[in-house]
């Protein structure tokens, strides 16, 4: 029982980092993506 609280404690910074981290790749994405539209809507 203890250890699976010492799991639960190291899986939750993990795994909001992991999702920051994905957010951010997308929001990059997603910028890069837009970019590329407007470039092309102004020509």
């Amino acid at each position: 029982m203890y250890w699976k609280s010492i799991l639960l404690f190291v899986t939750w910074p993990v795994l909001i980092f992991i999702s920051l981290y994905l957010v951010q790749y997308v929001v990059k994405k997603y910028n890069e993506k837009l970019e590329h539209v407007k470039k092309k809507y102004e020509e």
